[in-house]
């Protein structure tokens, strides 16, 4: 990819990347952000050579031109963003927002009014900051996510299409009232599900508990040791203080993920990380506390580990490389309900 145009959109992949693509603020291990497509395109004007696959996104979306990026950067975006995933996670119906949200990217595509643009913004801003979820109740059916930037829809578009809401939709069917509350923040690690998800997560008394557990931990280097006494903590007190079924996943194979073929120096460490040892390392941890705690196992990573080409890896991906794209969180959702529907049996039949 040159100074020029990058084959992305801008209409729809632009709102996706303000409200969607960037990796929600977090306290990042050693000050660095995890990789994301803020850091991708900002190398790529500094002249980085990238072995770039954005190609197959040019059919049906309009380019993105790179002067876009200090929009990307706004500080009231960043703020909208956050209050976006909050709302989300709250439960909030998005359908409106999404469509309103695309439509003002949509005229800036064309006008390029940066006003006009934070105009329509501050106003889908005071319809999020009206919208307050009512409380939790035991008697309720309550479906609360747990873990990090795939949870919370990182890659989806919109991400009320991400995997927690897909399966939100599917519990609808069994437990019409269900409700959905989402913990997930993006970059954040076992450290954060234990001392900030899961002190929330018991006061929404849930009756399924879905944790994507690890996946920055492993590309930040923390030690298995370290994430075992994490995920153990936050199992216990789920079944000792919760009715819920929980289900995990196992670690997905992150050395398929089509960012790790970049040649981007500030790779390399992540890029030993994720190496396949590793992940079997923490696999073996997930496979160990699962069978203690009796907790439902997915595997999520299952249809990357028996493609057949990187080509249908990479298919499954947004243009970042590391979150799966529509379809991805699709695919994500069925094996997460195939569990559930486990975890659920008595209840469901």
């Amino acid at each position: 990819m040159r100074r020029r145009h990058a084959q992305l959109g801008l209409s729809g992949v632009l709102a996706t990347l303000v409200v969607f693509g960037l990796q929600v603020g977090a306290a990042w291990p050693d000050g660095a952000p995890p990789i994301g497509v803020g850091g991708q395109l900002t190398a790529a004007i500094q002249g980085a050579k990238l072995e770039f696959w954005p190609q197959r996104f040019a059919a049906d979306r309009p380019l993105l031109s790179l002067l876009s990026l200090p929009l990307l950067r706004d500080r009231e975006l960043k703020q909208f963003k956050g209050l976006y995933f909050q709302k989300l996670g709250q439960g909030m119906d998005m359908a409106e927002v999404d469509r309103a949200m695309e439509a003002a990217f949509a005229r800036y595509d064309r006008t390029r009014d940066r006003g006009q643009l934070m105009r329509a913004l501050r106003d889908l801003e005071a319809r999020l900051r009206a919208y307050q979820p009512p409380p939790y109740a035991e008697e309720q059916f309550v479906y609360v996510a747990m873990g990090a930037s795939i949870s919370q829809g990182g890659g989806a578009s919109p991400a009320s299409r991400g995997w927690v809401y897909l399966v939100h939709k599917r519990l609808r069917r069994l437990f019409p009232a269900a409700r959905v509350r989402n913990l997930a923040v993006g970059g954040t690690t076992t450290r954060h599900a234990r001392e900030v998800q899961l002190p929330e997560a018991l006061r929404c008394h849930p009756d399924v508990v879905t944790y994507t557990a690890g996946m920055n931990d492993l590309q930040y280097g923390v030690a298995a040791a370290e994430v075992r006494r994490n995920v153990d903590f936050v199992l216990v007190q789920l079944r000792a203080k919760t009715r819920a079924k929980i289900v995990m996943t196992l670690m997905p194979p992150g050395y398929r993920f089509p960012a790790f073929r970049l040649t981007l120096p500030k790779l390399r460490d992540r890029k030993r990380n994720v190496r396949p040892e590793r992940v079997a390392q923490f696999n073996g941890v997930f496979r160990d506390l699962a069978a203690r705690h009796g907790v439902q196992l997915v595997d999520i990573g299952s249809f990357l580990v028996h493609a057949n080409s990187q080509a249908e890896v990479d298919a499954l991906f947004s243009f970042d490389g590391v979150h799966p794209n529509n379809a991805g969180h699709a695919k994500i959702a069925d094996i997460f309900w195939s569990g559930i529907r486990k975890a659920l049996k008595p209840v469901s039949e």
